[in-house]
C-alpha cells in the first residue's frame, strides 16, 4: 500500500511539473524519474504549499514572504554575511537617527526603477507607509493624508502586522509620520522609541511595491491570483497557479547588476515525501529543510549536495493554554515531556534543544536558566504537591498513573494540528503517551491544513490547549520572539499568556535602545517565563540542512531562513 501511495504521489508530480510548463518532460520508468536534460537558466524551488497573502502589508507567512522577498526591497537589508545579520543599506544609501529615538533619516539611492517602470523616491516610500498605517484603521484613517484618510471597508481585515507596527502597548501607529524632505531625502518620525527599529525595516512588511493603481489597489490587499506584485527586486513576479507553481522572471533592470537565473519556479508540493523525492528525481534543484529521513539518500547521491551550516534562529514550542492550565499543570507538563526522545525520533537528532524564548545566535539568549528537562517524578510531584493528585499517588506505579489517564484524568486537553504534518502528528503521538505518566488524558484533533489552526489560534484560541508552534524570525532581535507570542496586545497570543510584571518588561525592552539597559530587561524576563510561567513547552531550533543538485552554484544558507536567490546559478 506505501508503495503504492509512493507512485501515486511521483505520478501526481510528473503532471504537475509538465502543466508548470518548467521546460523538461520526465517519464516514469519502473516507478522512477527517467534522466532529462539539465536546465542553466530556469531554477526550481520545492516549496510546501500555497502562498496564502501576496501583499506585503498583509502577509505574516513564510510561503508568502519567501515570494515578496523576491520581489521587493526595503530601505535596509540584513547582511547575510554577519553572524548578527545587521541592518545593511538597500534602497537607502545612509541614515541618521535623532538623539531621542524617536527621528529617522534616510537618504535614498537614485535611478531606481520598478518593474513598471515608476520611478523610486521619497514620495514612493511615503506612499508605502501610509498605506500600511491605513491597515491598521486607527482612529478611522482620519489621521492619515489623502488618499488613505478614510476608514477600511468592513470586508478588509486588519493588518495581520499590527503587533509590529504599533507601539508597544498596542495604543497608537508606532510610525507617527512619513516626511518627504526631498525627492531623495525621507524622515521617518516614531510615536515612541524602539530599540529594533532598523532590524525591523528589514522585515518583508516595510518593503516597496508601485503605487501604480493598476498593480497595487490603495484600500484592499492584493492576491496572488488577481494581482501581480511590483516592486524593485531582482526578480519580477510573473504568475501564481494555485497548488501547482509560483513563476518569476528575471529584472532585466535591477540596480545590483542581473541576477544569474532567467527564470525561478517555486514548485509547490505539499507533501513532504513527495517533495523530497523531487530533488532526488531531480524534478526541482533546492529544497531546504528537507526530511530527515531522506537525508541519508540525499548524501548518497552523487548529484545532490548537502550543507549542514548548523543551527538557525528558528524556534519550535508547543503552545499551552494559560487560562485552561494553571501554573502547576504547566510546569507538570514541561517536566514530563520528554525532549530528548523528541529530538532524537521525531526529529532525527536534526535539531537541538530550545532552552529559552530567545534562542541561541540572538543577541540577549541566555541559556543558563533553569530550564525543564524530563522528569516525570517530579512532575508527578508537582501534582501532588498542588492537591491536583492526590497524596497516595507518591506509591503509584507507572501503570496506575496512565490508569488514571484513561478512566478518571486529572485533566482532558486537545491537541490541534494540522493532518498533513508527519512532524506534529509524531508530537501529539508522544504528547498522549507522556503525558498518561502523570494521569492527563489528550486527545488529538486534525486541521485540514496550517491556515486552519492558525485561524483557530487568532479567532478561537479557547479551542486549543495544546498545539504546536514554529516562528521565523520576522528580523533578528530578540523583541520579535516575545513580543508575537507572549504579548496580551498581539493578536496571535493564541495561549493567552498574560502577566503583568512579564508585560511591562517587554514593553520597556522594546522601547529602549540602550543595549546595557536590554540585556538587563531580558534576563528579567527569561528568568520570569523559564522558571515560573512555563507558558510553553521550549522544544527546539531546526538545524539548517539545505540540498541541492549539483550543477547549483551560488547557493549560501543563513541562520535566518532568508531565501536569497540572486547569487544562484545552474552551471
Amino acid at each position: 500500500m506505501e508503495m503504492e501511495k509512493k507512485n501515486i504521489a511521483i505520478i501526481a508530480l510528473a503532471v504537475l511539473l509538465i502543466a508548470s510548463g518548467a521546460g523538461n518532460v520526465y517519464f516514469l520508468v519502473a516507478g522512477q524519474f527517467a534522466a532529462a536534460p539539465q536546465r542553466t537558466n530556469t531554477l526550481l524551488v520545492g516549496t510546501a504549499g500555497n502562498i496564502p497573502d501576496l501583499d506585503p502589508h498583509y502577509a505574516w507567512d513564510s510561503a508568502s514572504i519567501d515570494v515578496i522577498n523576491q520581489v521587493c526591497e526595503g530601505l535596509v537589508r540584513n547582511d547575510l554575511d554577519d553572524p548578527l545579520y545587521t541592518p545593511i543599506p538597500s534602497l537607502a544609501t545612509n541614515w541618521s537617527v535623532s538623539p531621542d529615538g524617536l527621528e529617522y533619516t534616510f537618504t535614498l539611492r537614485k535611478n531606481i526603477t520598478f518593474h513598471d517602470g515608476w520611478a523610486f523616491n521619497a514620495t514612493v516610500v511615503k506612499w508605502n507607509f501610509d498605506r500600511l498605517n491605513h491597515f491598521l484603521n486607527w482612529s478611522g484613517n482620519s489621521w492619515l493624508p489623502a488618499p488613505f484618510n478614510e476608514s477600511i471597508a468592513g470586508d478588509v481585515h486588519l493588518t495581520q502586522l499590527s503587533s509590529l507596527i504599533l507601539t508597544a502597548d498596542g495604543s497608537k501607529p508606532l510610525m507617527n509620520e512619513t516626511i518627504v524632505l526631498d525627492d531623495y531625502t525621507v524622515k521617518i518620525v516614531l510615536n515612541e522609541e524602539k530599540g529594533p527599529f532598523l532590524p525591523e525595516l528589514c522585515f518583508a512588511g516595510f518593503k516597496f511595491m508601485t503605487p501604480n493603481p493598476a498593480y497595487t489597489p490603495l484600500h484592499d490587499y492584493m492576491t496572488g491570483v488577481d494581482n501581480i506584485l511590483v516592486g524593485t527586486g531582482p526578480f519580477k513576479f510573473t504568475s501564481f497557479t494555485p497548488d501547482v507553481e509560483v513563476r518569476f522572471t528575471r529584472f532585466e533592470d535591477y540596480w545590483r547588476g542581473l541576477a544569474r537565473v532567467q527564470t525561478v519556479i517555486f514548485v509547490q508540493i505539499e507533501d513532504g515525501n513527495t517533495r523530497n523525492q523531487a530533488l532526488l528525481s531531480k524534478e526541482i534543484d533546492l529544497l531546504t529543510a528537507p526530511l530527515p529521513g531522506f537525508l541519508d539518500q540525499f548524501d548518497a547521491d552523487p548529484g545532490i549536495v548537502r550543507i549542514q551550516a548548523g543551527p538557525t534562529t528558528s524556534t519550535n514550542y508547543l503552545m499551552l493554554d494559560c487560562e485552561f492550565m494553571n501554573k502547576s499543570f504547566r510546569e507538570a507538563i514541561s517536566y514530563g515531556f520528554d525532549y530528548d526522545f523528541y529530538i532524537s525520533d521525531t526529529l532525527e537528532d536534526q535539531g537541538l534543544r530550545l532552552r529559552s524564548p530567545i534562542p541561541n545566535g540572538v543577541q540577549y539568549s541566555n541559556y543558563s536558566k533553569n530550564c525543564p528537562i524530563y522528569n516525570v517524578t517530579y512532575a508527578r510531584q508537582v501534582l501532588i504537591d498542588d492537591g491536583i493528585a492526590p497524596a497516595a499517588a507518591s506509591g503509584w506505579t507507572t501503570q496506575q498513573w496512565r490508569d488514571r489517564a484513561a478512566s478518571n484524568p486529572f485533566a482532558a486537553w486537545n491537541y490541534t494540528y494540522n493532518i498533513e504534518s508527519d512532524t506534529r502528528l509524531q508530537i501529539g503521538q508522544q504528547l498522549v503517551s507522556d503525558m498518561a505518566d502523570i494521569g492527563i488524558e489528550v486527545t488529538l484533533v486534525t486541521a485540514d491544513t496550517w491556515t486552519d489552526v492558525i485561524i483557530a489560534q487568532i479567532r478561537a484560541p479557547e479551542t486549543l490547549q495544546f498545539y504546536p508552534m514554529g516562528w521565523i524570525p520576522d528580523y533578528n532581535d530578540a523583541e520579535n520572539y516575545l513580543s508575537p507570542f507572549f504579548s496580551n496586545v498581539s493578536f496571535i497570543n493564541g495561549m493567552r499568556y498574560y502577566e503583568p510584571d512579564v508585560e511591562v518588561l517587554m514593553r520597556t525592552a522594546a522601547t529602549e535602545s540602550n543595549t546595557t539597559i536590554r540585556a538587563q530587561l531580558y534576563e528579567q524576563i527569561q528568568t520570569l517565563m523559564i522558571e515560573r510561567d512555563f507558558p510553553c513547552l521550549w522544544l527546539s531550533t531546526s538545524l539548517d540542512n539545505d540540498c541541492y543538485v549539483k550543477n547549483l552554484i551560488g547557493w549560501e544558507p543563513n541562520g535566518i531562513g532568508f531565501l536569497d536567490l540572486y547569487p544562484v546559478a545552474l552551471k
